[in-house]
This record gives structure tokens, C-alpha cells and sequence, in this order.
């Protein structure tokens, strides 16, 4: 299993990156020239990606030993069905 850091790089990537790049799409195709609005935009997505991260849960403890590594959420137990 990979380290917290590693799953916590990961989900920031995945959240910050197509922030940042759709917000620049727009920017660009709008023909503005306002950088205050391309520093915004770059800041929201380093924000959203730093608030996704944290999230992710340290499954050193034990509580957190049955959750997803990535989501947090309780893993689902398999169960046998009886005929």
C-alpha cells in the first residue's frame, strides 16, 4: 500500500489540475487581460486540491484501518448469500 503522502499528492493532482486547466481554458478564450482573474484562478484550484487532500485518512490507526484509502468511506464486507 502506498504512504499518505503519495495518496495525498495524488488526490490533490486529480482535484487541482482539471480546476486549473478549465479555469485557463476559459480565461483564454474570453480575451481578457485582467490578470487578477488568472491569479484567482490558479489560487481556487490550489485551494480546492489542498481541502480534497486533506481528506485523505492516515490508515496507521485503527480506526481507519476498514475505509477506502483514497475516499475515507467505510469498505463494503462481503457477505454470503444462503440459498
Amino acid at each position: 500500500m502506498e504512504s499518505r503522502k503519495k495518496r495525498k499528492d495524488g488526490v490533490y493532482t486529480i482535484v487541482a489540475g482539471p480546476i486549473i486547466l478549465i479555469g485557463l481554458y476559459f480565461f483564454f478564450n474570453s480575451n481578457s487581460t485582467n490578470y487578477w482573474i488568472l491569479g484567482g484562478i490558479i489560487l481556487v484550484g490550489v485551494i480546492m486540491g489542498s481541502i480534497a487532500s486533506s481528506y485523505v485518512p492516515d490508515l496507521r490507526y485503527k480506526k481507519n484501518r476498514n475505509k477506502n484509502p483514497y475516499s475515507g468511506l467505510p469498505l463494503k464486507k462481503r457477505t454470503r448469500r444462503k440459498f
